[in-house]
């Protein structure tokens, strides 16, 4: 009975039917992106480092497994400083016990403990106010509690609310920059990575795993100390997350205290030590994901214990978004002339992650890099696949019944031997699905300038519905557009 019903509502016919040009009738795509991991893709995978360390293996171990040819030495334990704010017009700072504000060429000021304070500018100067007392300071003042923590009422870029009265360690250094204070946390190294474990990794994970978190970030921090500027680190993942005393776990800092001054190094020197969350199965050479030249120590390496990640692969993988969308995002910097149709890739770096690939529109190409499609289209990682399919005529048009029609359209890349394209319909709430034939498939090529060119598949199905049907084309888990045929 199905199958005569179908038959009744759809005749498939090899002849031909003259319809207008897939632009002319007004072309839809839609890209179907696949993707794995989480992270630039360069060092060390966090989730893998996690499963790794379920699986037995020292923080050593992990350390030289993700970093190649390095050693474990050790590193001092200097003044790290932090950007924590910029442009605020008023810093307020309090301590639980007494604590002093000073600066360069002036006498240290002692404000009791309970006691918020805050600074201003007065058009020329530093003004702090505490407890009925107001003090001026020609250059940038620093807050200093001692062993005590100082408390911060500001909104930081770590994510605390001014409400929050954030907890820090160390001093606080308010720096006069544009129209705003800059709020710059210094602090010991050791101290700063009690702050950082909790926000780059969970304090559930095995020790191991925290303990090669902890040598990691203690690396790239020393290779910053002295950076120049008012600072040396963000406090974002920008450097690396960092939410100060009031971030801090016990099981992080045991890591750091056990690990303490210890750093994987090449030699003789810290590395720059970068960390990701989750490689999707293996990581990525600097170079192919960065500007500059080879690094010896951060080459692609095998991850297969990330296969733990929620991430490994993407949890809403494949994701769906239409031409116009991925257009936008794309921004006028590398959205090409026209109506897009593909993001192509081109170079791909050992993983396999997109180092480059053109945006192709309808009348113009334009080349972007893989990290560019990751920030311009909130990708988690440059590990992904990208397919395009079109249908035209698209929306909703209707035919005199008994003339027929054509359904067309293009995909991008090219389909192989085993791709399998389909003309999907649906009937009574049910989708169905006819194989295109090859032969009404054909494969073309497009310049793309520089001697590259892109090769893709355009295509084309006879339909002759007896009633309304909506149809798009498939192949695998990738969609066209839908256009809903109605007969008159």
């Amino acid at each position: 009975m199905l199958r005569s019903a179908v038959t009744a509502l759809l005749i498939l016919t090899a002849a031909t039917v003259a319809v207008p040009s897939a632009e002319a009738a007004g072309e839809a795509t839609r890209f179907t992106i696949v993707g794995r991991g989480y992270g630039h893709g360069v060092g060390m995978s966090q989730y893998g480092a996690c499963g790794a360390a379920r699986r037995g293996w020292t923080w050593q171990r992990i350390i030289k497994h993700y970093y190649t040819g390095v050693q474990i030495g050790r590193t001092a334990d200097k003044t790290i400083r932090v950007l924590l704010a910029e442009s605020q017009p008023v810093v307020r700072i309090s301590c639980g016990r007494t604590y002093t504000v000073d600066a360069p060429g002036a006498d240290a000021q002692r404000i009791p403990g309970g006691t918020p304070a805050t600074v201003t500018w007065s058009g020329s100067a530093y003004r702090v106010k505490a407890a009925g007392q107001s003090w001026s300071f020609k250059k940038p003042v620093v807050f200093s509690g001692g062993s005590a923590t100082l408390r911060l009422a500001n909104s930081t870029q770590n994510g605390w609310p001014a409400g929050a009265r954030a907890r820090y360690r160390g001093s606080l250094r308010i720096v006069r920059s544009g129209a705003g204070f800059m709020i710059v946390n210094h602090l010991p190294l050791e101290q700063y990575l009690y702050g950082v474990l909790p926000r780059e990794v969970s304090p559930t994970w095995p020790r191991e795993a925290l303990r090669a978190q902890a040598a990691a970030a203690r690396s790239f921090g020393a290779q910053r100390i002295g950076s120049g500027g008012a600072f040396d680190v963000y406090c974002t993942t920008r450097s690396q997350a960092y939410g100060g005393a009031s971030a801090e776990a016990g099981a992080t800092t045991a890591a750091v205290d056990v690990t303490r001054g210890q750093v994987p190094t090449y030699r003789g020197h810290p590395i720059g030590a970068y960390f990701f969350a989750s490689s999707g199965g293996r990581t990525e050479n600097v170079e192919n994901v960065w500007s500059g030249g080879p690094v010896p120590y951060l080459k692609s390496v095998a991850d297969p214990y990330d296969k733990g990640s929620p991430y490994f692969l993407w949890p809403e993988s494949p994701l769906v978004r239409s031409a116009a969308s991925v257009s936008r995002a794309l921004g006028s910097s590398y959205s090409p002339p026209g109506a897009l149709r593909a993001i192509y890739v081109v170079k791909r770096g050992v993983s396999p992650r997109v180092v480059k690939a053109y945006a192709i529109g309808s009348r113009g190409v334009r080349a972007v890099s893989g990290q560019a499609l990751r920030e311009r289209l909130g990708l988690r990682s440059t590990w992904i696949d990208v397919r395009t399919l079109s249908v035209s005529p698209s929306g909703t048009v209707a035919i005199a019944k008994g003339k027929g029609a054509v359904l067309r359209g293009r995909t991008f890349p090219a389909l192989t031997s085993s791709d399998r394209l389909t003309l999907r319909f649906r009937i009574g709430g049910k989708w169905h699905a006819r194989t295109v034939p090859a032969s009404a498939i054909e494969t073309r090529t497009q310049s793309l300038g520089g001697g590259r060119r892109a090769t893709y598949s355009v295509y084309s199905m006879p339909i002759d519905p007896q009633g309304t049907i909506v149809y798009c084309f498939a192949v695998g888990a990738a969609r066209s557009p839908q256009v809903t045929v109605k007969v008159r």
